[in-house]
């Protein structure tokens, strides 16, 4: 019974995982389109944007993990070049993979759930 939860676990949250970052990545580029037609110039919104703007929307204080990744994002001391690629990789690109990976779980979940059960 464990081994189904498991799988209907993996496949509901690759489920919302899919589609949720999906329709986040049709956001954000629906977002630089609405702003590339009102500006005329592309608005590039990158990982580390995206994740900043997260934080500010939830409101990461002073204290804990977030608020020290968060003061990270802003002011990189170590691990410049992990910060430089989370400035240059494209958040719709980078949630449009994380759609994938969630798609993958739904995949393996669903896949799990249909096998034949063995008869104690």
């Amino acid at each position: 019974m464990p081994r189904r939860l498991t799988a209907m676990a993996l496949r509901i949250g690759g489920f919302m995982l899919a589609y949720g970052a999906w329709f986040a990545s049709v956001g954000v580029v629906a977002y630089q389109g609405y702003r590339w037609l009102r500006d005329g110039q592309w608005t590039p919104i990158g990982v580390s944007d995206g994740l900043r703007s997260a934080f500010a929307t939830i409101g990461v204080g002073e204290r804990g993990h977030f608020a020290h990744f968060a003061h990270w994002l802003a002011e990189p001391t170590d691990w410049i070049g992990w910060h430089r690629v989370l400035e240059v990789t494209p958040a719709a690109v980078a949630l449009f993979l994380l759609a994938i990976l969630g798609n993958f779980a739904y995949i393996y979940g669903s896949d799990s759930l249909n096998e034949p059960r063995e008869e104690e």
